[in-house]
Formats: C-alpha cells, structure tokens, sequence
C-alpha cells in the first residue's frame, strides 16, 4: 500500500473520515454498475433491439457487472476488516481500482456499440418526438 492509498493512522479523526469517503466511493461504484446494468438491459431491448451484432454491448454489460461485483466485495471486506479491528489490507484497494476500471471499460464499449448502431440509423427504433434528430441516411 502506497502512502496515498493508506488511511492516517496518527490522527483517529482524518482516519475515519478516509474511510468513510473510501466506502461511500465504493458504494457509489456499486449503485452506478446498478444502474448502468439496467440501462443498458433496457437498450437492448428498445432502440437497439434491431441491431443484428450485439456482441460488444454485451461485453459492456459483462464489464459492468464485473465491476459491480468487485466494488460491493471491496465493501464488505472493508466492513469485515473494521469490524474485526484489523487494519485494511492492499485486497480492497486492489478491488476497488479494478471495479473502477472495470466500470470505465464498460462505459467506453457501450459508447463504442452506440455509436457502431448509430452509424447505421435504419437499424435503430426513433421513438417519436426525436425522429429529426437523427439524420436519415
């Protein structure tokens, strides 16, 4: 564990705050992979349910499932750390930059799905009010 990453251990006050903002960012982390999940289940079955190739957007939601998955696990291995009085170990900020990154990676094959699909706009369902949005090829 780098100097960084280590919370005070001389002033019990800044420790508990580091450790309170280091499991409110994992809970944060947990709730958007949530979320992103979600969304991108409900694309998949709206305005992209025609595209015929949805192999990265799958890959997107693997991603963000897997990031989902180590953000929670790096919360409740803090909470048994604390729990137990022992101090935390590199294990949590491990899994916490690997569900970050696993988050972003998500993100970034979503994006790139998105915007493959809407490179072909007749593939995708305008619901209506946007329709002159979207350029018609």
């Amino acid at each position: 564990m780098d100097e960084d990453s280590a919370p005070p251990e001389d002033d019990d006050n800044a420790r508990r705050h580091w450790i309170s903002l280091e499991y409110d960012y994992l809970k944060q982390l947990t709730s958007l992979s949530l979320l992103a999940i979600g969304g991108t289940l409900t694309v998949a079955g709206s305005i992209f349910a025609q595209v015929p190739d949805k192999t990265r957007m799958w890959q997107a939601l693997a991603a963000f499932v897997v990031g989902g998955i180590l953000a929670f696990s790096a919360q409740s291995e803090m909470l048994s750390s604390l729990r137990k009085r022992r101090p935390l170990g590199k294990r949590i900020f491990m899994l916490g930059n690997l569900a970050a990154a696993a988050f972003g990676l998500g993100s970034a094959g979503l994006i790139i799905f998105a915007y493959q699909a809407i490179g072909q706009p007749d593939l995708l369902i305008v619901p209506a009010g946007i329709g002159g949005l979207i350029p018609k090829p």
